[in-house]
Protein backbone atom coordinates (compact mmCIF):
# COMPACT_ATOMS: atom_id res chain seq x y z
CA UNK A 1 0.00 0.00 0.00
CA UNK A 2 1.18 3.52 -1.12
CA UNK A 3 0.20 6.94 0.42
CA UNK A 4 -0.76 9.56 -2.49
CA UNK A 5 -3.11 12.38 -2.61
CA UNK A 6 -5.94 13.06 -5.21
CA UNK A 7 -6.65 16.87 -5.51
CA UNK A 8 -8.64 18.69 -7.18
CA UNK A 9 -7.48 22.42 -7.77
CA UNK A 10 -7.59 23.72 -3.99
CA UNK A 11 -7.94 20.63 -1.67
CA UNK A 12 -6.03 17.69 -1.47
CA UNK A 13 -6.78 14.70 0.41
CA UNK A 14 -4.90 12.00 1.63
CA UNK A 15 -5.93 8.37 0.47
CA UNK A 16 -4.85 5.16 0.43
CA UNK A 17 -4.44 3.19 -3.51
CA UNK A 18 -2.58 0.39 -4.35
CA UNK A 19 -0.93 1.94 -7.37
CA UNK A 20 -1.38 5.70 -7.52
CA UNK A 21 -1.62 7.57 -10.94
CA UNK A 22 1.90 8.85 -12.74
CA UNK A 23 0.37 12.23 -12.26
CA UNK A 24 -0.55 12.21 -8.52
CA UNK A 25 0.81 13.35 -5.63
CA UNK A 26 2.82 11.33 -2.91
CA UNK A 27 2.93 13.11 0.87
CA UNK A 28 5.43 11.38 2.38
CA UNK A 29 7.36 12.29 6.31
CA UNK A 30 10.67 13.04 4.98
CA UNK A 31 14.48 14.14 6.23
CA UNK A 32 15.92 16.65 4.05
CA UNK A 33 19.70 15.06 3.62
CA UNK A 34 21.26 17.07 1.15
CA UNK A 35 20.50 19.66 -1.75
CA UNK A 36 22.65 20.70 -5.21
CA UNK A 37 22.18 22.44 -7.97
CA UNK A 38 21.46 21.32 -11.34
CA UNK A 39 21.82 23.53 -14.32
CA UNK A 40 20.94 27.11 -14.41
CA UNK A 41 17.69 26.99 -12.75
CA UNK A 42 16.96 23.70 -11.45
CA UNK A 43 17.89 21.96 -7.81
CA UNK A 44 17.79 18.54 -6.71
CA UNK A 45 17.19 17.14 -3.51
CA UNK A 46 18.59 14.21 -1.63
CA UNK A 47 15.74 12.73 0.96
CA UNK A 48 15.19 9.84 3.40
CA UNK A 49 11.75 9.15 3.74
CA UNK A 50 9.72 7.16 6.03
CA UNK A 51 7.84 5.20 3.68
CA UNK A 52 9.68 5.28 0.37
CA UNK A 53 13.22 4.97 1.47
CA UNK A 54 15.66 7.34 0.12
CA UNK A 55 14.63 9.54 -3.17
CA UNK A 56 15.86 12.11 -5.52
CA UNK A 57 13.71 15.15 -6.49
CA UNK A 58 14.41 17.56 -8.69
CA UNK A 59 12.34 20.87 -8.21
CA UNK A 60 12.28 23.20 -11.71
CA UNK A 61 12.75 26.25 -11.93
CA UNK A 62 13.52 26.50 -8.07
CA UNK A 63 16.03 29.77 -9.10
CA UNK A 64 13.57 31.59 -10.89
CA UNK A 65 9.86 31.23 -9.49
CA UNK A 66 9.24 32.95 -6.24
CA UNK A 67 5.87 32.30 -6.18
CA UNK A 68 6.03 28.27 -6.74
CA UNK A 69 8.41 28.08 -4.50
CA UNK A 70 8.18 30.80 -1.70
CA UNK A 71 10.45 28.95 1.15
CA UNK A 72 12.83 25.67 0.30
CA UNK A 73 13.71 23.21 2.57
CA UNK A 74 17.61 22.91 4.17
CA UNK A 75 19.65 19.90 4.82
CA UNK A 76 18.30 18.80 8.45
CA UNK A 77 14.92 19.74 7.76
CA UNK A 78 12.34 17.41 8.86
CA UNK A 79 8.71 17.21 7.55
CA UNK A 80 6.38 16.21 4.63
CA UNK A 81 7.78 16.27 1.14
CA UNK A 82 4.84 16.35 -1.94
CA UNK A 83 6.33 14.16 -4.65
CA UNK A 84 5.29 13.12 -8.02
CA UNK A 85 6.54 10.64 -10.19
CA UNK A 86 8.50 11.81 -13.08
CA UNK A 87 9.30 10.47 -16.57
CA UNK A 88 13.10 9.95 -15.53
CA UNK A 89 14.92 8.20 -12.79
CA UNK A 90 14.35 11.14 -10.61
CA UNK A 91 10.74 12.06 -8.96
CA UNK A 92 9.10 15.94 -9.57
CA UNK A 93 9.70 18.16 -6.63
CA UNK A 94 6.31 20.04 -5.98
CA UNK A 95 7.17 21.26 -1.93
CA UNK A 96 8.06 20.84 1.53
CA UNK A 97 5.93 21.21 4.24
CA UNK A 98 8.69 21.46 7.41
CA UNK A 99 7.24 20.19 10.52
CA UNK A 100 11.03 20.53 12.65
CA UNK A 101 13.97 22.71 11.87
CA UNK A 102 17.38 21.78 13.47
CA UNK A 103 18.44 25.16 13.90
CA UNK A 104 21.35 23.99 16.67
CA UNK A 105 22.99 22.06 13.73
CA UNK A 106 23.08 25.87 11.93
CA UNK A 107 24.56 27.32 14.15
CA UNK A 108 27.23 25.24 15.74
CA UNK A 109 30.32 24.27 14.02
CA UNK A 110 31.33 21.39 15.44
CA UNK A 111 27.40 19.63 15.11
CA UNK A 112 26.89 20.93 12.09
CA UNK A 113 30.14 18.85 11.03
CA UNK A 114 28.54 15.70 13.03
CA UNK A 115 25.63 16.14 11.14
CA UNK A 116 27.08 16.64 7.73
CA UNK A 117 29.05 13.32 8.29
CA UNK A 118 25.65 11.42 8.98
CA UNK A 119 23.77 12.64 6.64
CA UNK A 120 26.57 11.78 4.12
CA UNK A 121 26.70 8.25 5.60
CA UNK A 122 23.19 7.71 5.17
CA UNK A 123 22.67 9.31 1.57
CA UNK A 124 25.64 7.22 0.63
CA UNK A 125 25.25 4.01 1.91
CA UNK A 126 21.62 3.49 1.08
CA UNK A 127 20.51 2.39 -2.31
CA UNK A 128 17.50 4.71 -3.84
CA UNK A 129 14.21 3.52 -2.86
CA UNK A 130 14.42 0.41 -1.03
CA UNK A 131 11.45 0.31 1.11
CA UNK A 132 13.04 -2.61 3.00
CA UNK A 133 13.77 -1.13 6.56
CA UNK A 134 12.90 2.29 5.93
CA UNK A 135 10.54 3.22 8.84
CA UNK A 136 13.51 2.18 10.77
CA UNK A 137 16.54 3.75 8.93
CA UNK A 138 14.26 6.85 8.70
CA UNK A 139 13.88 7.13 12.70
CA UNK A 140 17.28 6.26 13.30
CA UNK A 141 18.74 9.53 11.12
CA UNK A 142 15.73 11.78 12.56
CA UNK A 143 16.40 10.72 16.08
CA UNK A 144 20.03 10.68 15.45
CA UNK A 145 20.16 14.30 14.50
CA UNK A 146 17.56 15.50 17.17
CA UNK A 147 20.02 13.94 19.15
CA UNK A 148 22.90 15.83 18.01
CA UNK A 149 21.09 19.22 18.02
CA UNK A 150 20.52 19.07 21.60
CA UNK A 151 24.25 18.06 22.41
CA UNK A 152 26.28 20.99 23.83
CA UNK A 153 29.24 20.07 22.24
CA UNK A 154 31.46 17.39 19.41
CA UNK A 155 32.16 15.31 22.43
CA UNK A 156 28.51 14.97 24.03
CA UNK A 157 27.19 14.49 20.19
CA UNK A 158 29.69 11.95 19.54
CA UNK A 159 27.41 9.52 21.58
CA UNK A 160 24.11 10.03 19.18
CA UNK A 161 25.91 10.08 16.15
CA UNK A 162 27.68 6.93 16.90
CA UNK A 163 24.43 5.07 17.59
CA UNK A 164 22.78 6.05 14.53
CA UNK A 165 25.44 5.17 12.18
CA UNK A 166 25.75 1.81 14.21
CA UNK A 167 22.20 1.45 13.67
CA UNK A 168 22.67 2.32 10.02
CA UNK A 169 25.14 -0.33 9.31
CA UNK A 170 23.53 -2.49 11.34
CA UNK A 171 20.40 -2.51 9.35
CA UNK A 172 22.33 -2.39 6.07
CA UNK A 173 24.41 -5.32 6.77
CA UNK A 174 27.55 -3.93 6.95
CA UNK A 175 28.22 -3.38 10.72
CA UNK A 176 31.51 -5.44 12.11
CA UNK A 177 32.00 -5.09 15.73
CA UNK A 178 34.91 -3.36 17.46
CA UNK A 179 37.52 -5.63 18.61
CA UNK A 180 40.18 -5.48 21.51
CA UNK A 181 42.82 -5.18 18.84
CA UNK A 182 40.92 -1.87 16.92
CA UNK A 183 40.32 -0.44 20.44
CA UNK A 184 44.01 0.44 20.75
CA UNK A 185 47.03 -0.63 18.40
CA UNK A 186 49.65 0.91 21.38
CA UNK A 187 50.24 -0.51 24.68
CA UNK A 188 49.65 2.51 27.17
CA UNK A 189 49.44 2.67 31.13
CA UNK A 190 47.04 4.81 31.47
CA UNK A 191 43.16 4.09 30.92
CA UNK A 192 41.30 6.94 28.70
CA UNK A 193 39.32 9.36 29.37
CA UNK A 194 35.82 9.30 28.53
CA UNK A 195 36.01 11.82 25.58
CA UNK A 196 38.77 10.10 24.37
CA UNK A 197 36.93 6.66 24.22
CA UNK A 198 33.95 8.62 22.15
CA UNK A 199 36.23 9.87 19.90
CA UNK A 200 37.93 6.73 19.23
CA UNK A 201 34.89 5.33 18.38
CA UNK A 202 33.60 8.08 16.15
CA UNK A 203 36.81 7.21 14.24
CA UNK A 204 36.00 3.83 14.17
CA UNK A 205 32.47 3.74 13.17
CA UNK A 206 33.07 6.39 10.32
CA UNK A 207 36.38 4.33 9.28
CA UNK A 208 33.64 1.50 8.75
CA UNK A 209 31.13 3.71 6.86
CA UNK A 210 34.32 4.80 4.56
CA UNK A 211 35.00 1.15 3.70
CA UNK A 212 31.54 0.93 2.30
CA UNK A 213 31.72 3.92 0.48
CA UNK A 214 35.12 2.70 -0.56
CA UNK A 215 36.27 6.81 -0.48
CA UNK A 216 36.91 9.19 2.74
CA UNK A 217 33.72 11.29 4.37
CA UNK A 218 34.36 13.98 2.42
CA UNK A 219 32.34 15.77 5.50
CA UNK A 220 33.87 14.49 8.05
CA UNK A 221 37.03 17.10 9.58
CA UNK A 222 40.88 15.99 8.92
Amino acid sequence: MVLHSSYNHRMRTLQIRDSPSPKSSLHLDGLILRSYPSGESDCIYRILTREQGKVSAIAKGVKKSKRRFASLPEPFDIGQAELRRGRGELWLFNGFTPQKTLLSLRTSLDLFSIACTLSESFDGVLPEESEEHAEALYHAAVDGLQAVSECNSAEEAYRPAIGALRKLLRIAGFLRERTETHRGEECSTTEPSGAQRLSEEWDWITSQVEEVLNRKLRSKPG
